[in-house]
């Protein structure tokens, strides 16, 4: 049997069958960016913010277009976004 278990390693779109415990989470995520154009997920480093909008909040959206777009803070974060986005 395989471990569900990533440790460190984030979960992504393919592992949402081990993806689990974190429904609440997801729901409301999922409700925020639908009612918004911009969401910011943001918070302490390993705390399971890729894995939530990789694995539980893509998963939410099925075939329908989303674009996700990952920024690491780094010293400056308007740097960051604008590096991100080119």
């Amino acid at each position: 049997m395989k471990s569900p278990f990533k440790f460190l390693d984030p979960y992504e779109f393919e592992d949402r069958d081990a993806f689990f415990g974190r429904a609440a989470e997801t729901k409301e995520l999922y409700n925020l960016v639908t009612k918004n154009r911009l969401t910011f997920v943001y918070g302490p480093s390993g705390t399971g913010k890729t894995s939530l909008v990789q694995c539980g909040l893509a998963n939410r959206f099925g075939g329908v277009d989303w674009l996700p777009v990952f920024v690491r803070r780094g010293e400056n974060i308007n740097e960051a976004l604008r590096r991100e986005i080119a």
